[in-house]
């Protein structure tokens, strides 16, 4: 009998050690926006690494006519990233999905 006391008593024991906490799923909800200062852009690149993607937004201002004969020889216009995020990839496939479920078709599709 007491073999079988001091058994159960280490299969207690082993019990109480080998419980894993819970997870728990929770969503997440933004705050207000009011204190976030809104930028404006109009043109954005994407630099894709292994784990997570970058995107550079800018706002693009035509050249002044001055300065067309430097765009001509560059081919571009220069215009300075206003903001970048950067976003895991999973997260990056979820923000398309959204924008692919919230945005209207395309005019030319």
């Amino acid at each position: 009998m007491a073999k079988k006391a001091k058994k159960a008593k280490k299969a207690k024991a082993k019990k109480r050690t080998t419980n894993k906490p819970k997870s728990v799923t929770t969503g997440v909800r933004p705050g207000s926006i009011d204190a976030v200062e809104p930028i404006y852009s109009n043109y954005v690149q994407a630099r894709v690494g292994p784990n997570d993607i970058a995107l550079l937004f800018c706002q693009a201002i035509g050249p002044d006519p001055a300065d067309m004969a430097a765009v001509r020889k560059k081919g571009y216009i220069e215009a300075d990233p206003k903001s970048a995020l950067i976003l895991p990839i999973p997260v990056a496939q979820a923000l398309l999905r959204l924008l692919q479920d919230t945005l209207p078709p395309a005019e030319d599709e």
